[in-house]
């Protein structure tokens, strides 16, 4: 399970002036596709508001759709993997070659191995998931599979999970028993993968709690304490 972390506004701009020059890959997710398609494009070039992207798609219709859409995007270089969340400012076509201008994004985010163990709680806890932007998905309710500090993982079906993409930012909140109240995060998802069961992926969630931000810091704090009291809490290296 892997979580992310926010690059600097600064280490942002270096790595997207980097990408430029690579003329990298970005794969773009639309918020509004539910079956899980991308559409491949090459970034090109970029000033202090946009990303220009040439699209592998030719299929104007399509294209135009986008317009004003949001989108999840993930790109690649060297061996790292960057993640932004952006929309669509609009569709020009220079001669038969379609280029998508992106809102550029102030951070990029960068998936890295988590640094806690995740736990087993004793009894069985469900996980409400709801969009942070409204109409993104509808809310859903997963179960619980393991926990920790810097975040969880949880299974649902592959159906409710499908509008959900890698880089969405969603309120979690869950109330295990041995709880005297539930908690409540704002989180990004990580990563999905295949459940044991057929029919269900297992959703791994980072929870994102700025250093700024001392409500969030005390229900992380909260969260820490209760995981380290509660008997018969278990360690585990699941997923």
């Amino acid at each position: 399970m892997r979580f992310s972390f926010d690059l600097s506004p600064g280490q942002s701009d270096r790595v997207i002036d980097q990408a430029v020059r690579h003329h990298t890959v970005v794969h773009l997710e639309p918020q509004a596709w539910t079956d899980g398609r991308s559409l491949k494009t090459t970034l090109c070039r970029c000033d202090r508001k946009l990303l220009v992207t040439e699209s592998a798609s030719q299929d104007d219709q399509l294209l135009q759709t986008l317009v004003d859409m949001y989108v999840n995007a993930q790109m690649t270089l060297g061996q790292t993997l960057y993640l932004f969340a952006s929309h669509v400012v609009d569709v020009e076509w220079r001669g038969s070659q379609a280029l998508l201008l992106l809102a550029r994004p102030e951070t990029l985010m960068v998936p890295q191995r988590r640094r806690f163990q995740r736990m087993t709680l004793p009894s069985a806890c469900q996980v409400h998931l709801s969009p942070e932007r409204a109409q993104a998905f509808e809310p859903v309710i997963a179960r619980l599979l393991n926990l920790s500090p810097e975040g969880m993982a949880c299974r649902l079906t592959e159906t409710e999970a499908a509008p959900i993409r890698q880089g969405h930012r969603l309120r979690v909140a869950f109330h295990p028993d041995e709880a005297e109240r539930s908690f409540n995060f704002l989180a990004v998802l990580s990563n999905k993968s295949r459940a044991g069961s057929p029919g269900h992926l297992i959703l791994g969630l980072h929870f994102q709690v700025n250093q700024h931000d001392h409500q969030a810091q005390a229900e992380r704090q909260r969260l820490r304490d209760f995981l380290y009291a509660t008997p018969r809490a278990l360690a585990t290296q699941g997923a």
